[in-house]
């Protein structure tokens, strides 16, 4: 299994979301920035899971609000 990087969890934001790459920013803002609702969230939330094979509870994700804050999170949990 790949470990998390940039690059790849910025392309699964972009994949998911559908927003472009330079919008992708460590400070950006899932919600206020992508304007992402309940679904768009959950969705990004199980593609993490898949391609990381790793469980991120809908608690812990909700506290994730921005792209920096999920790759720290990703990076302390794949192994």
């Amino acid at each position: 299994m790949a470990k998390p990087t940039w690059e790849r969890v910025q392309m699964l934001i972009v994949e998911q979301l559908g927003v472009s790459a330079i919008e992708v920013t460590p400070h950006s803002h899932f919600v206020d920035d992508f304007g992402t609702d309940w679904i768009d969230l959950e969705e990004l939330r199980m593609a993490f899971e898949e391609e990381y094979d790793v469980r991120i509870s809908k608690e812990d994700f909700s506290r994730l609000p921005t792209v920096q804050d999920l790759l720290d999170y990703l990076i302390k949990r794949v192994k």
